[in-house]
């Protein structure tokens, strides 16, 4: 009986009201600051490009804004990947922490951290939801710090500059994904 009760008080006492603090401050961080609102990945479209990417297990993985972390959740689960998440909001990251506890995730950190201030040297697969104002920072960020070869995985979104990288576009219903090699 405890039990459910710990359960229910976690749903509705902290998880609900939560939500709603984490879309409050991401439209305030966004307006102040300009930066990309929370939107989720749609899990079907995360599916394909996922499995479009090609993974490996082992490869380290980072999702720059990573949100509420379902992309990295996804890829941790399905292809044993190790999951970098950075996240500024630290609503989301306490979030995405929480769910990976209770989910039993293993393999997967969450920073909260500007992603423009985040060492991304390790990363082997980058994945971005962001709006295109702040591609082009990031995109000089990424050809200074990460290796050849690192594989930029862009949702909904093209990186302007970088056609000759651009190794194969995926269409997701209106939408597609792009996929840049370094």
């Amino acid at each position: 009986m405890e039990t459910i009760r710990l359960l229910i008080f976690f749903l509705f006492g902290i998880t609900i009201p939560a939500g709603f603090l984490t879309f409050g401050w991401s439209m305030i961080l966004t307006n102040l600051l300009g930066l990309a609102p929370y939107v989720p990945s749609a899990k079907k479209s995360l599916s394909l490009i996922l499995s479009e990417a090609n993974l490996k297990k082992s490869q380290i993985f980072y999702d720059l804004g990573s949100g509420d972390g379902v992309v990295l959740e996804t890829a941790v689960k399905n292809y044993q990947v190790k999951g970098v998440g950075v996240e500024i909001n630290p609503f989301l990251v306490f979030l995405s922490r929480l769910k990976a506890r209770f989910q039993g995730i293993k393999n997967l950190t969450y920073i909260r951290s500007d992603f423009l201030k985040a060492n991304l040297a390790e990363a082997q697969v980058i994945f971005l939801y962001l709006l295109p104002r702040n591609l082009p920072k990031l995109q000089e960020k990424i050809e200074q710090e990460c290796q050849k070869g690192t594989l930029i995985i862009s949702n909904s979104f093209p990186l302007n500059g970088w056609e000759k990288k651009l190794a194969k576009t995926t269409k997701l219903n209106h939408l597609s994904a792009y996929y840049y090699q370094l």
